[in-house]
């Protein structure tokens, strides 16, 4: 990348895919975080150039998937549903322990992940 040059989160989609067909748990848990961050920083800048800013000292992915939830159109309140079923499975992936993530849950994420960065996109 070139210096100066802002990252592009998507990057992280493509991550994601690759990391679903690695052979190791560990490789899996990084997939679903991997999917789960483009969609939150698109999500992210769909809400701030809607008006809405995310409170400093709170969690800001909870309130950036408060204002979709919040939302009375249809097509985002669909984005909010599946957001925090992603966001729900990173944070399993992150921090529990117990359980095993699979490579069918790995892509099943990823995908989601795909389908939630078009709908977003899609956005007016």
């Amino acid at each position: 990348m070139a210096v100066g040059v802002p990252f592009s989160f998507d990057a992280y989609a493509t991550l994601a895919t690759t990391l679903c067909s690695g052979g190791a748990e560990a490789e899996w848990r990084a997939a679903i975080n991997r999917a789960y961050y483009p969609v939150y920083h698109a999500c992210s800048a769909h809400a701030v150039a809607n008006g809405h800013l995310p409170p400093p000292r709170n969690s800001k992915h909870a309130a950036v998937w408060r204002w979709f939830d919040r939302s009375t159109t249809p097509p985002v309140k669909a984005i909010a549903v599946s957001f925090h079923d992603l966001m729900m499975q990173r944070i399993l992936a992150d921090y529990a322990a117990s359980g095993s993530m699979t490579a069918a849950l790995a892509a099943q994420c990823a995908a989601k992940a795909a389908r939630l960065l078009a709908a977003i996109a899609a956005l007016p």
